[in-house]
């Protein structure tokens, strides 16, 4: 009896591995922060490369406050806003290590800023600027498995704005107010 059932658990153990030997092997493990891929990106640019910048953590790179910026979520004082690598809803179900591999900026025209402002806030109830924006620029991050999470940044001034992250759907919950901290 025990030698049945031992052969029936080897016989589907084969089945399982020959079915699956086709299907592309995906890289899984811890980010090697000391060693990091060639691909992933070394610095942020733009206005996030100012008010953010890269952490390593162990499943990937870290999109975080800088030093001189304050983050944090416009319903929440107690959670530390971030945007991972793995953010993209497409990156659920697939194993870390994760890292932005391309990132880049899209500065809007004034008239492209105030319409891209008005659909944003008639989408998301956590994003209702009190005035007008000074401006707006669109961060777009591709990370290693082709995701890109889209990062709006409209501006009130040049030390207070939103940072709003789509992942591709842009969300009550992700709406980041940031503002440059006092030097003093």
């Amino acid at each position: 009896m025990i030698v049945r059932i031992l052969f029936f658990i080897l016989l589907g153990a084969g089945i399982a591995a020959f079915a699956h030997q086709d299907e592309p092997v995906t890289e899984i493990g811890a980010y090697d922060c000391e060693h990091p891929p060639e691909a992933a990106i070394k610095a942020l640019p733009g206005l996030l490369g100012e008010a953010g910048r890269l952490v390593c953590m162990q499943e990937g790179q870290r999109i975080v406050a800088s030093q001189a910026w304050s983050w944090r979520y416009s319903g929440s004082f107690l959670h530390t806003p971030n945007v991972p690598a793995h953010a993209h809803v497409a990156a659920r179900d697939i194993m870390p290590p994760f890292y932005f591999k391309k990132v880049w900026v899209e500065e809007l025209s004034r008239e492209e800023a105030d319409q891209r402002s008005e659909q944003l806030s008639e989408q998301i109830v956590t994003y209702r600027p009190t005035k007008g924006i000074t401006g707006m620029t669109i961060v777009r991050a591709e990370n290693n498995y082709g995701h890109v999470t889209e990062i709006f940044m409209p501006m009130q001034s040049e030390t207070k704005g939103w940072a709003i992250v789509c992942t591709p759907e842009c969300q009550p919950g992700y709406v980041i107010l940031i503002s440059k901290l006092d030097s003093n």
